[in-house]
């Protein structure tokens, strides 16, 4: 009996270290992707207008990346945040504002963009765009752009 009780611990002790070297790998793995490299954007609004960046795959939970290098001369600003591929928005959404002075929003600014993406995608990748929704006041016929860079992930 004795030999019995031995084996069958011997036995749970080595499925339960298979387990979590499997699980360990599938978690390392999933983690270690990451869509992290910088991608170039260049917005063109047209006085109040949206403009989008390219569509990018999304693979972890953390938050995208954007860099605004550039904005127009004048008064231009816009609200950005993180979307679907197209368009709609995520069941949270967080809005970044650049173009302006204050201190919470510097005119040119890096920001980590929080999103729900992972979550609404159960942790599936993912992909999306990041929506800029620019504002120039009185001429709504004014050409303007804004230029920098972003990535879905974010280290």
């Amino acid at each position: 009996m004795k030999s019995l009780k031995t084996s069958l611990k011997k036995l749970t002790y080595t499925v339960a270290t298979a387990l979590l070297v499997v699980t360990g790998f599938v978690t390392t793995n999933v983690q270690a992707k990451a869509n992290t490299s910088d991608s170039s954007f260049d917005f063109k609004f047209k006085g109040n207008s949206t403009a989008y960046t390219p569509v990018r795959t999304k693979y972890n939970s953390t938050s995208a990346y954007i860099n605004v290098k550039t904005i127009s001369d004048g008064d231009p600003y816009y609200k950005a945040s993180l979307v679907k591929s197209n368009g709609q928005n995520f069941s949270k959404t967080w809005t970044y504002t650049f173009g302006t002075y204050d201190a919470e929003n510097p005119k040119l600014a890096k920001h980590y963009i929080k999103n729900y993406a992972m979550e609404d995608s159960k942790g599936s990748p993912v992909k999306v765009k990041i929506k800029a929704r620019g504002y120039r006041g009185i001429s709504a016929n004014y050409n303007w752009h804004s230029r920098g860079v972003w990535s879905p992930d974010s280290i």
